[in-house]
């Protein structure tokens, strides 16, 4: 009863939930091949001048990043932190807790505002996403896709190891984001756990264990 209460006194909330997942799915779906079609069209640019192109490509990933930021701030959240500002133009590795899919768009909103961290971002995260709809883009910008599991561990290291030499770098970014779960948290907690009590370590709730 006190749920029909509720709801009856926030009339609103569900009308603003299904008008809000229809804004996100129409922004998704013109953004994205906007984005594509741009980077198609400046391909002569990349054969000419590709410093002038990836300077070019990153502006249009950080616009394209601020739709998503929006997201989650339009929804009223906002992140607080310590300020990110000393090492903006330092090399730079995030580690974040990957609770859930909000992560991105927090860590989009975090970043949309200080200048010159977006377009000079490279995202580490599971092959599985260069198959979604924001794989095309994350592929273009040149972005990791790691393998998960123990038998891909080593290639996977020599991998990244190339891709830092042959694209993080002389693309000259800075920052890069790792989420280390290599996936929600909710689904490796109780390996995590059950790792820890093998090797005498804490039991940890709210991250795992590498």
């Amino acid at each position: 009863m006190e749920n029909l209460r509720f709801y009856i006194a926030h009339w609103y909330i569900i009308p603003k939930a299904i008008f809000r997942l229809c804004f996100i799915l129409l922004n998704n779906a013109y953004c994205i091949p906007t984005y594509v079609m741009w980077m198609v069209l400046l391909l002569p640019i990349k054969k000419i001048n590709p410093d002038a192109f990836w300077r070019i490509e990153g502006y249009f990933f950080h616009w394209l990043l601020a739709m998503v930021s929006m997201w989650s701030w339009s929804a009223g959240y906002d992140e607080v932190g310590d300020d990110i500002t000393e090492c903006i133009d330092d090399k730079t590795l995030v580690i974040a807790n990957h609770q859930s899919t909000a992560d991105v768009p927090f860590l989009m909103a975090c970043f949309n505002t200080r200048k010159n961290v977006l377009p000079n971002l490279m995202w580490i995260m599971d092959r599985l996403f260069k198959y979604t709809n924001f794989g095309i883009v994350s592929v273009i910008h040149q972005d990791f896709f790691i393998m998960s599991g123990k038998t891909n561990r080593e290639k996977s290291l020599q991998a990244l190891i190339a891709h830092i030499t042959e694209s993080y770098i002389p693309r000259k970014r800075n920052w890069m984001v790792l989420f280390p779960e290599g996936g929600f948290l909710r689904k490796r907690r109780a390996i995590s756990q059950r790792y820890a009590q093998k090797n005498n370590l804490p039991i940890l709730q709210h991250v795992s264990l590498p």
